[in-house]
């Protein structure tokens, strides 16, 4: 399952692409808004989550809107919260770096560069190529979609 949060809003890339360029981040869900506390490092995270050191590299406040956590650097701890209350935690360690050669609609011998992640928190996996990055529930889902998209077996 491809964790998402369908909301509604305006200027939708911003809060997608700050999410993205962080280390880490606390994304919490408020009434009408979306706030993002950003840190250089997961360190500094908990530094801040836990003991309470104003370490924060930057704050911002967005519209309610979707927002993809996929797409999050590698390592990057991100908690996400409804209330300042934690639902959610993520974080993908890179498992595998590979290239796949498969045939495109038209028959061509295509290539691709593909990572997979494993989130720490839930055993989620995550295919990221240069176009796309996809949450699965299970490896099984990951490599049925695998056999579907490019028709090989995944081997981790």
């Amino acid at each position: 399952m491809n964790y998402k949060f369908i909301l509604t809003g305006g200027m939708k890339m911003l809060l997608q692409e700050r999410i993205e360029e962080l280390n880490s981040g606390i994304i919490n869900i408020l009434n009408n808004k979306i706030e993002v506390t950003g840190f250089m490092s997961e360190e500094r995270l908990l530094d801040y989550y836990k003991r309470g050191y104003d370490c924060r590299f930057s704050v911002g406040l967005y519209p309610k809107e979707e927002f993809d956590i996929a797409y999050v650097k590698d390592n990057a701890l991100f908690i996400i919260q409804e209330n300042g209350k934690e639902i959610k935690r993520y974080k993908f360690i890179p498992i595998k770096k590979d290239t796949v050669n498969y045939k495109d609609i038209d028959g061509k011998t295509k290539s691709k560069i593909f990572t997979i992640r494993q989130c720490i928190y839930s055993n989620q996996y995550n295919y990221r190529d240069n176009e796309k990055s996809i949450i699965f529930a299970t490896r099984s889902d990951l490599e049925s979609y695998f056999i579907n998209q490019y028709g090989v077996i995944l081997n981790l």
